[in-house]
Formats: C-alpha cells, structure tokens, sequence
C-alpha cells in the first residue's frame, strides 16, 4: 500500500511516555476507515529537531525559528508573557502554536498530518480581542493539532489517559474534516462540531468530556465506534479526495 501521508506525533520535552497513549487514540480513531489505514502511518518523532536547532549571534546561543519542538514552545511562551499569561498561569499562546506551525517550512515540503502534544495549559484570543480562560486544543483541517495535556491530571497527578485519548482523537478528527465547513447535522461552537450527542466530534464548551469518554469507552466494548455515521461519511470524503490527489501527482510522474 502506498504512503499518501504520514501522521507524526510530537511533543515537547518531558513527554516522551505520553506517546503510547497519543498513538492509541489515533489508531483507535483511524480503525474507523480500514480501507486508507495503511495509507497513513503513525510515526512517533518525539521531541523533534532538524540538527540545525540553533544559531549563534552576536556571542549568544538562539533557538532557530521552525528547527525544533522547543522554538516552538519557546515563541508561544514569548507571547503568553506579552499577553500577561505565562508568569500568572503558566499558559502559552495556542495562537503562536497555530501560526507557526500553519507556516511550517518543513510540513509544505513533505506532505503530512501532524500532533504536537504540550504539557503547558493553553490559552487563545477571541475573535474579539478577549483572551480564553484556555484551550484544550486546536486543528488545522488536513494539516495538523495541537492538544495540551495540563488539564488531564487529577489531584494524585495521574493521567486520565482515556479523557485525554477522547481529546486527541477530536482534535484529530478535525484534521481529517469530519465536521467540515457546511456539513449538515453540525452546529458552530468554536468551529463546526457534530449533533449528534453519542459522538466524540461534539463540543463542550466547559471543557468537560468525561461524558463523551464514558460513551465511547461503552461503544468499544460492543466494537462500535467513536465517531457517528456522518463522520465516517465525511472521512471516508476526505480520504477519497486525497487517494484522487495522489493518483492524479502518481500518473503524472511526482515524486516526493
């Protein structure tokens, strides 16, 4: 089976045991499209740099702009102390995560699909100006997200793995256009989300899936999957369109 795109897990330093659990949610969310699971591999490359993760100027040591997971996390760090965040809460900007990686020279190179996991609580800015309390995650249909996993603890500081499962493949899930821009049975809270209440596209706007988790963990048990009728229609769209992509770029003699 031909590659058409490979799904990359990173995440910024410190993580490295919450990929297990990342990998999980995106298997479990891509067993719902059997057909182009092989097409898309997952691949873990953890806290990653390019080699060339910094510069010298001036006699000083900076981090390169888009070398590495740190320069990343550094520059939505930069933000949050401009927008009186980080010191006070210790979020960062998802806004400069998204910008940055929304330019990624590496990701325009090579065609892909992307998770970037952060230990860091989030924070974004409303289309009016005013700052979110935080944000669990963000996603760039057909290119990538970001999910942070600060709000997954409990007061034992143990993870809720299959909550924060329930988040990754959500945000995932946009990534692959399941609540695409104009799809029926959606409505716009924070971006189109999914009616239907049994399915993991939906959005709680408190921040509070372990309803949504409950229900997929019993679905699981009786093999049916996370994602309603609609969303499988619309992945099975996305793919579709991406299997037509490659083979138009194949035939016509591109190679990556």
């Amino acid at each position: 089976m031909p590659v058409i795109k490979n799904i990359y897990i990173t995440h910024e330093q410190g993580l490295e045991l919450i990929v297990p659990v990342v990998y999980s949610a995106l298997n479990e969310l891509m067993n719902c499209f059997p057909r182009h699971k092989a097409n898309y591999p997952i691949i873990n490359l953890g806290n990653w740099d390019s080699g060339h993760k910094y510069f010298r100027q001036n006699g000083k040591t900076y981090l390169s702009p888009y070398e590495s997971i740190d320069w990343y996390i550094a520059h939505a760090a930069e933000q949050a102390k401009r927008d009186g965040r980080f010191l006070e809460r210790g979020q960062i900007s998802i806004d400069s995560l998204y910008e940055n990686l929304a330019s990624d020279p590496y990701a325009k190179k090579i065609p892909q699909l992307s998770v970037l996991i952060t230990k860091h609580d989030l924070y974004g800015r409303q289309s009016n100006g005013e700052l979110l309390n935080y944000c669990l995650g963000v996603s760039e249909e057909n290119s990538f997200s970001i999910v942070s996993i600060s709000r997954f603890f409990n007061r034992n500081n143990c993870l809720d793995q299959e909550g924060f499962k329930t988040i990754v493949m959500h945000e995932f899930g946009h990534v692959l256009g399941l609540t695409r821009e104009g799809r029926a049975n959606t409505y716009e809270a924070l971006g189109p989300h999914c009616l239907d209440e049994n399915c993991i596209m939906q959005q709680r706007l408190d921040g509070d899936f372990s309803k949504i988790t409950r229900r997929r963990l019993i679905f699981k048990q009786h093999g049916l999957p996370p994602i309603c009728p609609d969303c499988i229609k619309e992945g099975e769209r996305y793919f579709a369109r991406q299997q037509y992509l490659y083979n138009l770029l194949h035939n016509n003699g591109y190679t990556r």
